[in-house]
């Protein structure tokens, strides 16, 4: 391959195009790494004339480098959009001959000021937008302007999981506004609120009203979440979906809130299951169980340590579950996190 010092000189020599051994009129795609609107301009002679696909990576908004500021993919380019990912060897890299599209999306489902927010970041400094899907309108903003900096779109989609007609708009405004959802984050958790209306119990004293609130929040919410992406991702061959519960739902015991085990064990089930029945469709299914005090343990407790977790399950796609075990011996004795707790 001949190089040449710059973008313009290249593109003015069409002599230095890549071809394919065996194949005269194929060419291989030019990779443009973090490449601004006057380098993409520069590469518009050569990709225009010779047919040559542009891959172009850049952590940058999508607006940034689409139609009005270069001659990019949905002009002269033989391309359907801009990956924007540091690494294109991911899942989010949907490449299909001269076509490269828009990067994915992760929608989180009960984002928090802690690990939801964790979770958000560390996808989006990757260049995957983020949907954030919550009750509280100012907890999701605070948390989408401190991705800002990110450069990323990091949006907000107010909805209780409980309301299954809620949460089906809410998924939907998410995919109008930045496109098909190809990973999905569950991880809703009660407020203290919450919990005084439906109370934790322990395994001796489980009802049947003690269960069907628990069911509501995180079994029948996640089947919904689940189902509404689920289709679009094995129609498209690629997606990820990550459920999340405490550990208590099968790898750890905690009779003291026995009825959420309940709720969390039938879904940690069927995310296994799901897992399995996924298998060779391009869609991967996990869940994470955490025994930990997110952000209050030790360094697997805090919730970016957790977070790199989630991208790694992302981009390893193989493990069906991930135990997060970071709880002190006298867990049973200590009860309850913080956040659960009303000051």
């Amino acid at each position: 391959m001949s190089r040449t010092r710059n973008p313009r000189e290249r593109a003015e020599n069409p002599d230095t195009v890549v071809r394919r051994k065996g194949a005269r009129a194929k060419v291989s795609p030019i990779l443009l790494r973090h490449s601004c609107a006057k380098t993409l301009k520069a590469f518009a002679p050569l990709t225009s004339a010779e047919k040559v696909p542009l891959i172009v990576v850049a952590n940058l908004p999508f607006e940034l480098t689409h139609r009005s500021e270069a001659p990019g993919p949905h002009a002269s380019y033989p391309c359907s959009g801009i990956h924007r990912r540091s690494d294109i060897r991911g899942p989010e890299c949907r490449y299909k001959g001269n076509e490269v599209a828009k990067l994915s999306t992760l929608a989180i489902v009960g984002a928090g000021p802690q690990l939801g927010r964790a979770i958000g970041r560390r996808f989006a400094v990757e260049g995957v937008d983020v949907a954030l899907i919550a009750r509280s309108r100012t907890t999701l903003q605070a948390v989408a302007d401190e991705l800002s900096d990110t450069g990323v779109r990091a949006e907000v989609f107010p909805a209780d999981v409980t309301d299954r007609p809620a949460l089906h708009a809410a998924l939907t405004a998410a995919e109008e506004r930045l496109g098909p959802i190809d990973i999905l984050e569950y991880s809703p958790a009660p407020s203290p609120a919450d919990l005084r209306r439906a109370p934790l119990v322990e395994a001796t004293k489980v009802t049947v009203d003690s269960v069907l609130a628990q069911l509501d929040l995180y079994l029948l919410g996640g089947v919904a979440a689940v189902q509404h992406v689920l289709p679009g991702m094995l129609e498209r061959g690629t997606g990820t979906i990550l459920v999340s519960s405490g550990a208590g739902s099968g790898p750890v015991i905690a009779p003291h809130v026995a009825n959420v085990q309940i709720a969390t064990g039938g879904m940690r089930n069927w995310i296994l299951n799901l897992h399995a029945a996924l298998s060779g469709t391009g869609v991967y299914a996990a869940h994470v169980a955490i025994a930990a005090y997110i952000g209050q343990g030790g360094h697997d407790s805090q919730p970016q340590t957790i977070a790199d977790a989630y991208w790694r399950l992302h981009t390893g796609r193989t493990e069906a579950e991930l135990v997060i075990q970071d709880l002190p011996d006298d867990y049973l004795d200590r009860g309850l996190a913080d956040k659960f707790v009303e000051p």
